[in-house]
């Protein structure tokens, strides 16, 4: 087994190093390329949340992963973020070309089955849902093709939402076809979030099939999963979704829709509310610098002087690329 980084088109405009302040380590988090329902995410899948503020002590990766399997309750709950965080920032180096896959700690066979022994064991456990979404999330890091069909099982709709949310983003994760067919049947899930994580996952992949799953998607009963689907299209360079695009390079719609809706769930917390914004308006112009059309330029060229500096820069960043090769 071999852990492999994930894929997709690369994104010159905005693929610079992420910053560290807390307000856009959240926003990089909920909305890198897509528009995510905000806090039913951070409630769901909360390990994310600690990243950078536990990291495993000085346990081993394999220590941990032995206590998540063998350790008291208490002893297993704490090893099982540890873990996560050590998995996430190891799959990070490895995307970032940091490390090589094969060099990955998580790369060895005998701790990928353990890794998923360990999942396993957490499915339907009585004591709740939890450990089963950490160690979901934990197998997507690792990436690795063979937990496909374990996390395609944590997709039932029998299962917690939180469950069927770190599957489908641990699905995401995981690179090549094998995820395809889970992911498209996903986006009939009656949870807005499962919706969301296929559908940034299905925009690393191709095919027709792809390509009809998110155009139906463009009919989704949620307003932020059509946006997804759109910014996934014009990902693909598949102009299905313009329209939409459109809308979230109107500063007037996102402040309705997006930021009315963070408002909604997360009362009126200032960074919140823009992060939500920012992250709205940077998705739009991420998708019309896909699409290069000529209609979405206006609209780019009017976020080039809005009051938000970083917005403004994002969108002259964009000008500045406009005529260069998609």
């Amino acid at each position: 087994m071999d852990g492999a980084g994930g894929g997709g088109a690369s994104d010159p405009i905005f693929q610079g190093e992420e910053r560290v302040d807390r307000t856009t380590r959240r926003a990089t988090l909920l909305f890198q390329f897509f528009l995510f329902p905000l806090l039913i995410v951070i409630a769901s899948v909360g390990v994310f949340l600690l990243f950078g503020a536990i990291g495993g002590g000085e346990r081993s990766p394999q220590e941990l992963l032995d206590a998540v399997i063998s350790g008291g309750e208490n002893v297993q709950k704490q090893a099982v973020q540890d873990l996560a965080v050590r998995l996430v920032e190891e799959r990070r180096k490895v995307d970032q070309g940091k490390r090589k896959a094969s060099e990955a700690f998580y790369a060895s066979p005998a701790f990928q089955a353990r890794l998923l022994q360990a999942y396993e064991g957490a499915v339907g456990e009585k004591r709740g849902p939890e450990r089963e979404q950490v160690l979901a999330v934990c197998l997507g890091a690792v990436g690795d093709p063979s937990f496909v069909p374990a996390l395609t099982g944590g997709l039932s709709v029998t299962r917690d939402p939180a469950v069927r949310r770190a599957s489908a983003m641990a699905l995401s994760a995981i690179p090549g076809d094998a995820s395809v067919e889970p992911l498209i049947t996903a986006l009939k899930d009656p949870d807005d979030a499962v919706r969301s994580f296929a559908i940034q996952g299905l925009s690393q992949r191709k095919g027709t099939a792809v390509l009809v799953a998110l155009r139906a998607a463009l009919d989704d009963g949620n307003a932020l999963v059509r946006m997804n689907a759109a910014s996934a299209l014009a990902h693909l360079k598949d102009p299905a979704g313009k329209a939409l695009i459109a809308s979230l390079l109107d500063p007037t719609w996102v402040d309705a829709n997006v930021v009315k809706a963070a408002s909604g769930t997360g009362g009126n917390d200032p960074d919140l509310r823009r992060s939500a914004r920012v992250n709205a308006l940077s998705n739009g112009l991420r998708g019309a610098w896909a699409l290069r059309a000529d209609d979405l330029k206006p609209l780019v060229e009017a976020l080039a002087r809005d009051a938000d500096t970083e917005v403004a820069a994002l969108a002259r960043q964009v000008l500045d690329q406009w005529g260069s090769p998609p």
